[in-house]
Formats: structure tokens, C-alpha cells, sequence
């Protein structure tokens, strides 16, 4: 018997995925930490990316 939502379920996995790989691409991502008194948008850009990265890991995992 097929999942009536299964489909769903994979076009969801396959965006937090996409999602998932353009962060981990975008340099910024990787410099060193911001803060707000040197470069506040950059630090609230890398605050952002680091909730968004945590939610969709934590995501995946809880689809396992």
C-alpha cells in the first residue's frame, strides 16, 4: 500500500536538501564568525544560516 502523503513527504526532502547545499556553498557560511560591532549584516546573515541549518538537519533526522 502506497503513503497518500509520500510524495509530498519527498518534494519536501528534496527542497530542505537543495536548501541545505546552497548554504553550505555560500562562503559565508564559512568565515570566521561576525559579530553585530565589526559587520552587523554579515553577522545576522551567518546567525540566520546557522538556525536555517540547524532546523532542516534537525528535519532530515526526524524523517529517518
Amino acid at each position: 500500500m502506497k503513503c497518500s502523503n509520500c510524495e509530498g513527504l519527498e518534494k519536501i526532502k528534496a527542497h530542505l536538501l537543495k536548501r541545505q547545499k546552497a548554504i553550505d556553498e555560500d562562503e559565508r557560511f564559512h568565515y570566521p564568525p561576525a559579530t553585530i560591532e565589526i559587520n552587523a549584516p554579515l553577522a545576522l546573515i551567518q546567525y540566520g544560516m546557522e538556525i536555517e541549518m540547524s532546523l532542516i538537519t534537525k528535519a532530515l533526522k526526524s524523517e529517518q
